[in-house]
């Protein structure tokens, strides 16, 4: 009751309208986050369709054509392609160790063979089968440049320690960025107020960048146990809605075992988030993460996260510092190969929030699934449907005495071409369109509450540019 009678006081100072607290902060705090997920993502899907790209193929081969024309050594080729492409490396390094046994001097099945081993990180195997390629006397001079640059790459590969940068720059629009309540109203103690002056909705457009660099050291053992680091920076600057600014710091680390039986990452997590220029929450907690390939289509994963984190009162939100406290998340899903083109995942996750305030603290339950459609020329599209409910402690009696129960809908669909695609093939134009993909996604979130105060509707559009850089 001290934490409600101290809510209420702080709100009173202010004007009625000033209660709309600018949407909900708890999504606010998230944004960064989620800004960071989507974007890796698109950034694996646009590595997904690469590595489709590169296999070259036409179209699927299905088993059963294999068993019609079992020597037929192109369609067998084509056959391993598709295994690859469907996620059974294993099974199309042996079609392709079958293929070799009877024309052992294919060139382009030794090529393709050399990529299969550097998928499986086999990568002594996979350079001694291209130095052994390239010394071929007859081999035609396209085959023999990807050899070389095959050959750079597991030379790069085999390196102990790998950075990756992703940077991303782009532009976003809000239908409703401070998250006004849909009914035009606003409850405080019980009784309804419109929305006056910045309570209003307000659209905006946003400047976002993202920056992300990551380390990856092999310990030195055979199973292949690594070293994680990574650094994000998130900077969403507003046009019109300055209070809105958020900027945010990243930093985790930890190890990535890969045990017999599955993959094991576990990190240390700190995080700084700034909101109008203040420093608005500080976290820090950790995070493990288990995933294991159940069959060469599907995988599955469990997740959990828990940190605390320490909101600071700033001029935009007064009575933030009641929101401090832990905040658990556990999360269970898979994927699942469709087609050599198309994949669901899905997920289903649990948050527990605590806080000093009980009308701040929650629980809730989120299901999302998405689909990847793996298009022509490098192209993707994602599509991503998530739902979510979220049940307060205790009801905020400066707004409403009603307990306060939160359902939330989100429909994403993501696109994303190579602009290299998009421009004249020019040699000068090579080093600076690799890896460089022009992302566009429509999002559009509505909330329900019991309390009319976070009940809102939003249309999100933005365009990225993300390249990535491994050195």
């Amino acid at each position: 009751m001290m934490w409600r009678a101290g809510a209420v006081f702080i709100l009173l100072l202010g004007s009625a309208p000033s209660l709309q607290a600018q949407g909900d902060e708890a999504q606010r705090s998230q944004a960064p986050q989620r800004a960071t997920d989507a974007q890796h993502t698109a950034q694996r899907a646009a590595e997904l369709s690469a590595a489709y790209q590169a296999l070259g193929l036409d179209h699927p081969v299905p088993y059963h054509e294999v068993l019609a024309n079992p020597d037929d050594i192109d369609l067998n080729v084509r056959f391993a392609k598709t295994q690859t492409a469907e996620g059974d490396t294993l099974g199309a390094s042996a079609t392709l160790e079958r293929i070799l046994m009877i024309q052992p001097l294919l060139a382009p099945a030794r090529l393709f063979y050399a990529m299969v081993l550097m998928r499986l990180e086999r990568y002594p195997e996979a350079k001694q089968e291209l130095a052994s390629l390239n010394q071929l006397p007859a081999l035609p001079s396209e085959i023999r440049a990807t050899v070389i640059e095959y050959l750079r790459e597991v030379s790069k590969r085999e390196r102990r320690t790998q950075w990756t940068s992703t940077t991303t720059v782009g532009f976003q629009y809000d239908r409703n960025r401070n998250a006004a309540s849909s009914t035009k109203e606003q409850l405080f103690a019980d009784a309804r107020l419109p929305l006056t002056g910045t309570s209003r909705r307000r659209h905006d457009t946003s400047l976002l960048v993202v920056q992300g660099l990551e380390v990856a050291h092999d310990l030195g053992f055979q199973a292949g146990h690594e070293l994680l680091g990574s650094f994000t920076y998130y900077d969403g600057e507003q046009t019109r809605v300055n209070d809105l600014d958020l900027q945010s710091f990243t930093l985790d680390t930890g190890p990535k075992l890969k045990l017999p039986w599955c993959t094991l990452t576990a990190q240390a997590d700190l995080n700084q988030t700034t909101l109008s220029r203040e420093s608005y929450v500080r976290s820090q907690g950790v995070k493990t993460r288990l995933e294991r390939q159940l069959t060469p289509r599907l995988a599955a994963f469990a997740a959990g996260d828990w940190k605390y984190e320490n909101f600071d009162g700033i001029n935009e939100s007064q009575t933030a510092f009641l929101r401090a406290g832990g905040r658990t998340t556990v999360a269970l899903g898979g994927s699942y190969t469709l087609t050599p083109t198309m994949k669901l995942d899905s997920d289903i996750q649990y948050d527990r929030k605590s806080a000093k305030a009980d009308f701040y603290a929650f629980h809730g339950l989120t299901l999302t699934g998405s689909h990847t459609w793996i298009l022509p020329g490098g192209q993707f599209v994602i599509n991503t449907l998530e739902y979510g409910y979220d049940h307060y402690d205790a009801p905020d009696y400066a707004l409403s005495a009603m307990e306060r129960d939160d359902r939330h809908l989100t429909v994403r669909a993501t696109y994303g071409i190579p602009v290299g695609l998009l421009l004249p093939k020019w040699q000068a134009l090579e080093p600076i369109v690799a890896d460089l993909t022009a992302i566009g996604s429509f999002e559009q979130t509505r909330y329900l509450s019991t309390v009319a105060n976070y009940s809102y509707a939003n249309s999100k559009f933005d365009v990225m540019m993300t390249k990535r850089i491994e050195f």
